[in-house]
């Protein structure tokens, strides 16, 4: 009879243990799950916050794009401009020089004919006296 009773001391320390064993086992894969969930749930944030900057990245890239074609567009307008006003400035330069020729011909013709026209009026004063 002890040794019915100390086998079902044994058995009952036994099923103690076991019993801690299995609520020890479960309280861990509990746990574990619960850190399993939590590390997914970690991993779903930090995708979607991947994405986010992928997209972010994307869009900065396409406004540099867009930014770098409107530049050069500028920059050929711009030149284009510049050389039409160089163009502009050549031409009025060469104007100028023809228009300054031009008036010192004019002058030129000017004081001849002036010239001659005082020469005239003292012939035409000395033939006056003269007669």
């Amino acid at each position: 009879m002890d040794r019915e009773i100390k086998l079902t001391e044994e058995r009952q320390m036994l099923l103690a243990e076991l019993t801690f064993e299995k609520q020890a086992h479960s309280e861990t894969q509990k746990q574990w799950l619960d850190e399993q969930k939590q590390w997914e749930e970690d991993q779903k944030k930090s995708e979607e916050e991947q994405r986010k900057t992928n997209e972010l990245i994307e869009q900065s890239i396409m406004l540099l794009d867009e930014t770098q074609q409107q530049f050069e567009q500028e920059k050929k307008q711009f030149e284009s401009i510049q050389f039409n006003l160089l163009q502009s400035i050549e031409t009025l330069k060469q104007e100028n020089e023809s228009f300054k020729l031009e008036s010192t011909n004019q002058q030129k013709q000017l004081s001849l004919e002036i010239t001659t026209l005082l020469d005239k009026i003292k012939n035409l004063e000395i033939n006056n006296n003269n007669n």
